[in-house]
């Protein structure tokens, strides 16, 4: 009776050491899964967060580009002007002086 008991209580602690490292290695396995979908979540956010400030660089440049180009066509468009109010000033003083003399 007394080594049937033995043999109870050791395979009953036995039982009871397999169960816990199971339960261990599960909550290792649960605890690693976690951890990698958070390092994963991460990944993506900072890629996520990445390709929006290269969006919002490209459209900083795309936006550079239209000011610098409208500043040019400001430029050229006073340049053109200037350059025809000298010619019709030119010509009065030159039609002036023309029929002065």
């Amino acid at each position: 009776t007394l080594t049937i008991t033995m043999v109870t209580v050791t395979m009953v602690i036995t039982m009871v050491t397999v169960t816990m490292a199971i339960i261990k290695v599960t909550v290792d396995m649960v605890i690693i899964m976690i951890t990698v979908t958070l390092i994963i979540t991460m990944a993506i956010t900072m890629v996520t967060v990445t390709m929006v400030i290269i969006m919002v660089t490209v459209t900083m440049a795309n936006i550079m580009v239209t000011v610098t180009i409208a500043i040019i066509k400001v430029t050229v468009t006073i340049v053109i002007t200037m350059a025809t109010v000298t010619m019709v000033i030119t010509m009065v003083i030159t039609d002036y002086h023309g029929n002065h003399w």
